[in-house]
């Protein structure tokens, strides 16, 4: 019995060893892989020069590093620590204005330099160009890749505006989904019966909506509405925007995105915040949500499809617990919860929006045709 104990302990810490090494070699030569593109390449030096003459006719100091080449694999791994603790100050802003934690430099040591290329410490930013800490107002772009799926990626222009004449309240405006929010809309999000166009365009979130809606009056908008696909942060004396870019490494994107956000900072000087729109403007210009029939018989359905889909998975889930409970079985555990957590979800929220738009058509906001 000591024996086969003895075997079984061997069989699987040497099965983890055997693990481990494999990761470990399969990381190395990832990384080496990436050594020799960065080193054979000549396109990252192309745009660096290119983010160089950017900066210089902006007269913003360029952040950027010119691309090392003819570096063995070893002094390629300490080049990348090196870059990425220079690149650190500017990650944290990002990090910080987003509610992250910020990232802390790491010692200089063999593990740091090999882990530089794993952990390149998201948010994972290039091509930055940024005025002086203490400029006014301090100016910081550049470009951002994340990753969308399992081997693709995305790349965003970042815009960072910080100005002591500013004091926002936290909010965020992004693209809408406008089949969304047809079927789902979301109760959160603030719109104008004054514009249309841009309730239609974007949705607009966040907690003070009286000082939002002061905020984004018809001027404020207008320039908004100018970029159908940006995505905008507002919080305290900061703006950042986002937008995925064309082609990975473009520049020529900069000077007038820049602009608008002069634009959207002179219109902001002239604000009042502490002078809110009266409860009367507020009331007035906040949408009744009025719909057609057939937008009702198509949001009845999804949410009839969403409960009936909930309750089998809901049953499915508790027939498992059951079988847990009677026969004391804890590897029914699992798929009890994987059945009957995703299923009470399903079935509570097509039944809360089944609800809603009932009520709707108890109100009398569900019409025959919306003209009418």
């Amino acid at each position: 019995m000591e024996q086969s104990s003895l075997y079984f302990y061997l069989i699987f810490f040497g099965a983890l060893i055997v693990v481990f090494i494999g990761a470990c070699i399969m990381l190395i030569a990832f990384s080496m892989l990436d050594w020799a593109r960065s080193q054979i390449g000549k396109k990252d030096i192309e745009l660096y020069e290119n983010v160089n003459k950017l900066a210089n006719e902006l007269g913003i100091k360029s952040i950027s590093v010119l691309p090392q080449k003819n570096l063995n694999y070893f002094s390629w791994m300490v080049y990348n620590k090196k870059l990425n603790d220079h690149y650190l100050p500017y990650k944290n802003i990002v990090r910080k204005f987003r509610g992250e934690s910020e990232l802390k430099k790491s010692p200089d040591s063999l593990k740091s330099y090999y882990l530089s290329w794993v952990q390149q410490g998201l948010p994972n930013l290039s091509n930055i160009i940024a005025t002086e800490e203490n400029a006014e107002p301090y100016i910081m772009t550049s470009n951002e890749r994340v990753r969308v799926g399992k081997n693709n990626y995305k790349d965003y222009r970042l815009l960072y505006y910080r100005s002591s004449e500013l004091d926002l309240p936290e909010c965020e405006v992004s693209p809408a989904i406008e089949l969304l929010d047809n079927i789902i809309p979301d109760e959160d999000d603030i719109n104008f019966i004054s514009d249309e166009d841009f309730s239609k365009m974007f949705d607009l979130k966040g907690e003070n909506k009286i000082t939002i809606r002061t905020l984004f009056n018809e001027k404020i908008r207008a320039i908004i509405t100018k970029n159908s696909e940006w995505n905008w942060k507002f919080d305290g004396n900061q703006i950042m925007v986002s937008y995925e870019l064309e082609k990975r490494g473009a520049v020529n994107d900069v000077k007038s995105s820049l602009g608008i956000l002069a634009e959207l900072h002179n219109e902001l000087r002239s604000l009042d915040l502490t002078s809110p729109i009266s409860a009367e403007e507020l009331e007035k210009d906040i949408p009744d949500e009025i719909i057609d029939k057939k937008l009702y018989r198509k949001r009845m359905a999804t949410f009839g499809c969403s409960m009936g889909c909930g309750m089998i998975s809901l049953y499915l889930g508790l027939i498992f617990l059951w079988e847990t409970i009677l026969r004391r079985q804890l590897d029914m555990v699992f798929p009890s919860l994987f059945w009957a957590i995703p299923g009470f979800i399903a079935l509570r929220f097509g039944y809360l929006e089944w609800k809603r738009n009932r009520q709707l058509k108890k109100d009398g906001k569900v019409k025959e045709d919306l003209n009418d």
